[in-house]
């Protein structure tokens, strides 16, 4: 009994001692679209474009909004994706559109909605670096997005959310 404690306090110092091993510091490399490309929570409110107003209606619902880099991983274009292509909901989005990242902004004319098959507009598209501060007292990015469909051309729609965050109690706006 005595050599099997022996034993087992060997085993686990030994687990302990490798267990300790400290690896070196990882870098963290980002896509080239970045600070544009990222994960946001937004609300989208919709204007008349005939008088202008920045916010007439706005959705109760929270939606997701991704911008993502291409596959040719090159620092002048993303996809935009905006999930909301329901019947009470049609501004859903999901399209390339041209991207600065050093000025953290987006926007195409005419772009290819691949939603509905139809062309979207992205009047301006810019990430605020640093200018959300979310419920867990985080300080995070905030997005700005005012776009135009053709499936209902006679609405801006005004987006505004912040960066997600990965904390549950930053699962709201």
């Amino acid at each position: 009994m005595k050599i099997s404690k022996i034993f087992l306090l060997l085993l686990v110092a030994a687990i302990a001692f490798s267990a300790c091993e400290t690896l070196p510091k990882q870098e963290v490399t980002y896509s080239p679209t970045f600070p544009v490309s990222g994960e946001y929570l937004v609300r989208v409110n919709y204007a008349s474009k005939l008088n202008g107003a920045d916010s007439v209606a706005a959705s109760a619902s929270i939606f997701a909004m991704r911008t993502y880099n291409t596959s040719s991983n090159t620092k002048d274009t993303v996809w935009v994706k905006l999930g909301a292509s329901s019947a009470a909901y049609k501004f859903g989005l999901l399209g390339k559109s041209s991207c600065n990242p050093t000025a953290a902004t987006f926007s195409v004319a005419g772009g290819n909605n691949l939603v509905y098959s139809k062309s979207f507009t992205i009047l301006e598209g810019k990430v605020l670096l640093g200018k959300a501060k979310v419920p867990s007292k985080s300080v995070c990015d905030s997005i700005y997005v005012r776009f135009t469909t053709a499936n209902d051309p006679t609405k801006i729609y005004v987006v505004k959310g912040h960066r997600r965050t990965g904390f549950l109690e930053d699962e709201n706006i």
